[in-house]
């Protein structure tokens, strides 16, 4: 009886990857939800996710690129700032730490530390009121009821993402004339774009958004944004967190009797769950 033979390495190969693949294939055939099953599901996570305040809980670091252009699009101006951001009595705050690549002069640092002094004062002023019930800003966005009534919504699909099934769903105004009941709703009745929703846990892994027509800020007192492209994206930590970990955007407009044409970029990164160890290194700078 002859040696058995074996399988070259190559077909071995194929096979382990047929059946690695060969679940995904099958999840990728499954039919896809509703567009309404998705939102509701979305809307309660993001309501979930609010109630566990994980921005409070976590420190990281956020490097931010602001560039000012010309009407021709070439560069005026450009920062360049890296923050340390963590809470203080449970709000973010951001630390400049490095300015252009370079530490902060010393006269930075003044200011840095007088603007922190001044920021936790305030907090501790607020805190020696009595409770009362949390008021909606003007210009708080969530993702609620309320402001996904205002689109219509068309599932383009699954695409993968970071290694994670999500769906794809592109959105628009449903009408030209949506009621106005906040500041922020100027600006949120005239944007469309897609957003790529986890299929696991329903968190808006990535979104794009543009302005369809221009919105005037203040009845055009202050100014008049005429474009806007954004983008962001968050990130799943170990423990089931997500967090902003990158923006990017262009806009151009007016403010006041100043064109404005910027470029901007934002990246996260470094995310630590905040330990008493780490509450007790958030010192003032320079202490």
């Amino acid at each position: 009886m002859g040696r058995p033979r074996r399988t070259p390495p190559a077909v071995g190969l194929l096979i382990a990857a047929g059946l690695v693949l060969w679940p995904r294939a099958l999840a990728a055939q499954e039919p896809l939800p509703s567009v309404e099953e998705i939102l509701r599901k979305t809307i309660e996570r993001a309501q979930w996710a609010e109630e566990q305040k994980f921005d409070s809980k976590y420190a990281y670091r956020q490097h931010s690129v602001q560039e000012e252009l010309d009407n021709q699009g070439k560069l005026k101006k450009r920062r360049d700032t890296v923050y340390q951001v963590f809470p203080i009595e449970d709000v973010p705050y951001r630390r400049a730490v490095l300015k252009d690549g370079q530490p902060l002069s010393a006269r930075e640092l003044k200011e840095e530390q007088k603007r922190e002094r001044k920021f936790r004062a305030a907090l501790a002023k607020e805190k020696k009121k009595p409770p009362q019930p949390k008021k909606k800003d003007d210009d708080d966005i969530e993702f609620n009821e309320e402001v996904a009534a205002k689109y219509h919504f068309t599932l383009l699909g699954r695409e993968t993402l970071e290694g994670r099934p999500v769906f794809v769903l592109a959105f628009e105004p449903k009408a030209k004339d949506l009621p106005v009941r906040r500041r922020i709703d100027n600006f949120l009745n005239r944007v469309a774009g897609k957003l790529w929703i986890d299929e696991q846990e329903h968190e808006i892994a990535r979104g794009e958004v543009r302005l369809l027509e221009p919105v005037r800020l203040w009845s055009g007192v202050l100014g008049t944004l005429r474009r806007l492209e954004l983008l962001w994206e968050q990130a799943r930590l170990e423990d089931g967190a997500w967090l902003t970990r990158h923006v990017a955007g262009e806009m151009s407009g007016r403010v006041l009797f100043k064109s404005l044409n910027l470029r901007l970029n934002s990246e996260y990164a470094d995310f630590q769950k905040v330990t008493p160890e780490i509450a007790r290194r958030q010192g003032l700078p320079g202490e």
